[in-house]
């Protein structure tokens, strides 16, 4: 049997006998994966001899098959391996030098098998302690593959297979300062981040919840080998200690002298954690980990039921972790690190320089990561070019591997005896791959790049050159749509009739379930989205997982439904020849607010129902947010207005037009710097509103019988000015309560501001910003009506538009601004 026949019958064996969600590494690579059958050192070697550099495994931590680490389970093998129901020396020898390693009175040690068991042990030491249950954590974080660690690991929680976050576990952002809120060069960036945890506890707090711990890695591994910014654990501690809750460090990866300057990882953050586990690299590959306490929490675990781990401190495990410990002292390991990883980082910066591509390299010592964007504007991953650079290491001879919340960053932790030849090879084939990457065409399968929305992508042309929108929409039939339904999401199609809209498509379907084990007779109500042409896969990536945030916070808008394989997107060739991504959304009942008379508490409810939206995303990030090129986006209002004011042909219109632009470049430009942002809707209308008659309503004349039923729309979707999502709604509720705008407007805001606290600055300038998009809308209006004339939805709001400008034209901006700005008080 040759190596291709051997691979192939282990592969066969592996789905007969082994559970199908175990993954294979390089099981996509056209070589197919590794029959790996020896480790030495820092190398692997497969089934015919070859040498590979294993750039990828931490926990051979000292070398593969270390002869210290081989002796020493060896001969402990053959004299004894038992319990610690009896005493032997090794385990109190092993405790007592783990424990001089750790600062402060991390003392007392309680071994285990694995870092998930060490994980586990750690929850319920924090909760016996604290008398608490509630726990915080970090954004992309894994602790372990336990049902309660998986409660507490959002990247698979949230991952495929997943489930909603349970009521006790608090997320915050990952203090990510390349890609997240606060970045590299901010001032403060870890005490912002550390904010975050401040309001985690406040917010559980005022729902009657407590705070057990806060558990966090010191690097955080799965997010791409994130290092954590200046303070940040300094002031997270800080705010845990003092609501009651202890401080878990998560070393199962970083721990062991791996960051080189220090032996744990969370030294260099200056602070002293209430737990630690590690597991890993602890036993070089062999089945140990630990958790290491103080003897105050120690003494409340001891409340009377015993702690006893079959396997957890045999003398086995701890001879293995003495001679681990042993290795990493007389080798010099940890110098070693520093030493290597310096290198390193400093090719990697020099390579970042030379390929837009490699876009952020970080780590501390030998646990190091670099993350890559198609684009270093929007940072859009490139994951399948990652995923490219791995596989092509791979053919020669170097092992990596891909993480990140987007697997687009390679990790680099491999074992410690890693040399500065060692390092020198991998730097080339590194940058051979990139040459490699760069001349090769690659083309990733599914690109995220989002030119849908750019002013400068217009539909494309017919064949005398004008330009169409037809051309870009996809066409749906009704039997494309039941083959859609029953094929992907198991539903079986009863009636359908199509939303009028612009360049999607846009269906109310109502269908029948097929799913379970008898089919059901119910109706059930849908909107069906096929998305234009155009449209980015990545774009609506990121509105699905800015839905599932608001779902999260129970906010009334749309709610995404899952394919049968639990896809949120389907990817269909229509019968034109083209593709379009289709999406499924649970049906809200009700009409569009703008069919109904506003009174006070609907506009009211209105603020408050976005102002609930706006909070739930302020601080939600995606690689993906940022569309700098949308002509929606009020960031870019004056570019939009400029270029497409040429459309409008009535000469008093454009005189108006001017006159508003001179107000923003008075009101907002000097200020605008200092607006604050975040993920916004970006298109609250009242045509993307939806409301429905209160319960026991009798009559439809009356506005205070509505309640709202939800908000739908979110394809302008980006990261602005958080002030933007208020003032584009109260640019549209204005135009339709033309006898009393103002009063409309302070409706809305009053609501707003009950549920989401805007700046005095941010409030003097939302009429302003009010009246800019109305002049966008007009502006981009009229340009649309050159590409589609007879679309009579394009003129749903161009009316009442001009007539709000016309009478705002006429009002003090300024002194009413000043109305907006009392709500506040």
């Amino acid at each position: 049997m040759d190596a291709k026949e051997n691979i192939a019958a282990i592969l066969e064996d592996r789905k007969k006998f082994l559970g199908h969600n175990l993954s294979i590494s390089y099981s996509s690579s056209h070589s197919g994966p590794l029959h790996i059958v020896r480790g030495e050192g820092q190398y692997l070697f497969d089934k015919e001899g070859r040498r590979y550099l294993d750039c990828v495994n931490n926990v051979t931590h000292i070398g593969h098959c270390h002869p210290r680490v081989v002796e020493a389970a060896s001969q402990q093998l053959a004299k004894l391996n038992t319990n610690t129901r009896y005493l032997h020396e090794n385990i109190v020898e092993y405790a007592k030098k783990l424990g001089k390693t750790l600062p402060g009175d991390l003392k007392v040690v309680y071994f285990v098998c694995s870092g998930s068991e060490a994980n586990e042990l750690a929850l319920r030491l924090a909760r016996t302690y604290t008398k608490k249950k509630d726990i915080i954590v970090v954004d992309t974080a894994y602790h372990g593959h336990t049902t309660s660690l998986i409660d507490i690991s959002p990247y698979k929680y949230e991952g495929p297979g997943g489930f909603p976050k349970k009521k006790f576990v608090h997320k915050v952002d990952a203090p990510d300062t390349f890609r997240g809120k606060f970045r590299k060069g901010e001032e403060r960036a870890g005490e912002k981040y550390a904010e975050q945890v401040k309001e985690a506890i406040e917010s559980a707090k005022q729902n009657g919840r407590e705070i057990a711990a806060f558990i966090c890695e010191s690097i955080l591994g799965c997010a791409g080998q994130m290092v954590l910014p200046e303070n940040y654990l300094k002031d997270v501690y800080s705010y845990v200690r003092a609501a009651g809750g202890v401080c878990i460090a998560d070393e199962v990866q970083t721990g062991f002298g791996r960051v080189g300057t220090h032996f744990w990882a969370f030294e260099t953050q200056d602070v002293i954690p209430d737990i630690v586990t590690m597991g890993k690299p602890i036993g070089n590959g062999f089945p140990l980990a630990a958790v290491v306490t103080t003897p105050e929490i120690a003494k409340a675990f001891n409340n009377g039921m015993e702690y006893f781990n079959t396997f957890g401190g045999n003398p086995v495990s701890c001879a293995v972790g003495l001679a681990v410990l042993d290795v990493i002292e007389k080798e010099k390991l940890m110098e070693n690190a520093l030493k290597v990883g310096n290198v390193l980082l400093s090719r990697l910066e020099k390579l970042k320089d030379k390929y837009d591509i490699l876009a952020d390299v970080r780590g501390l010592g030998l646990f190091l990561g670099v993350e890559f964007v198609r684009d270093r504007k929007t940072l859009e991953p490139a994951d399948e070019e990652a995923s490219f650079l791995v596989n092509r290491m791979r053919e020669n001879g170097i092992l990596a591997s891909t993480d990140g919340k987007y697997h687009n960053a390679i990790k680099f932790k491999p074992p410690m005896c890693f040399s500065l030849d060692d390092a020198e090879r991998f730097i080339t084939e590194f940058e051979n791959a990139l040459k490699d990457l760069t001349t090769s065409n690659f083309k990733p399968k599914n690109p995220s790049h989002d030119h849908s929305h750019s002013s400068a992508s217009k539909p494309s042309s017919n064949e005398s050159g004008e330009q169409t929108v037809s051309s870009v929409r996809p066409m749906l039939s009704n039997e494309e749509i039941k083959f859609i339904l029953r094929n992907y999401y198991g539903i079986e199609l009863v009636k359908v009739s199509e939303y009028p809209s612009y360049d999607d498509r846009n269906f109310h379907v109502v269908g029948r379930s097929l799913r379970g084990h008898s089919h059901s007779t119910e109706n059930l109500e849908f909107v069906l989205k096929a998305a234009n042409f155009e449209e980015s896969r990545g774009v609506l990536e990121f509105q699905a997982e800015a839905l599932k945030k608001a779902n999260e916070a129970s906010i009334k808008c749309l709610e995404l439904v899952l394919t049968i394989s639990s896809k949120t997107i389907v990817t269909y060739d229509t019968l034109q020849g083209k593709t379009t991504m289709v999406r499924l959304f649970k049906h809200l009942p009700g009409m569009q607010m703008a069919q109904v008379p506003h009174s006070k508490a609907l506009l009211h409810e209105l603020g408050l129902v976005l102002g609930q939206l706006d909070k739930a995303l302020f601080d939600f990030h995606h690689p993906l947010q940022n569309r700098p090129d949308n002509p929606w986006d009020s960031e870019n209002a004056k570019n939009t207005i400029i270029n497409n004011l040429p459309y409008v042909h009535d000469q008093e219109k454009k005189k108006l037009v001017d006159r508003f632009i001179q107000r923003y470049d008075r009101k907002v430009l000097p200020v605008k710097e200092k607006l604050r942002r975040s993920i916004i809707h970006g298109d609250v209308n009242c045509h993307n509103v939806l409301v429905k008659k209160r319960e026991g309503a009798t009559s439809t004349s009356t506005l205070s019988e509505y309640e709202i039923s939800g908000i739908i729309d979110f394809g302008d979707m980006t990261s602005s000015r958080t002030v933007y999502d208020l003032s584009i709604c109260i640019a549209y509720v204005t135009s339709l309560n033309l006898e009393d705008p103002l009063s409309a407007a302070l409706y809305v805001t009053e609501g707003y501001l009950k549920s989401f606290k805007l700046e005095p600055i941010e409030l003097e300038v939302l009429l302003v910003l009010s009246c800019i998009r109305l002049c966008v809308s007009v502006c981009m209006c009229a340009y649309k009506q050159t590409l589609d004339p007879e679309n009579e939805y394009l003129r749903i709001s161009e009316k009442p538009s001009w007539t709000a400008l016309f009478a705002l034209d006429n009002m003090d901006l300024d002194a009413l601004s000043q109305k907006f700005v009392n709500l506040l008080q």
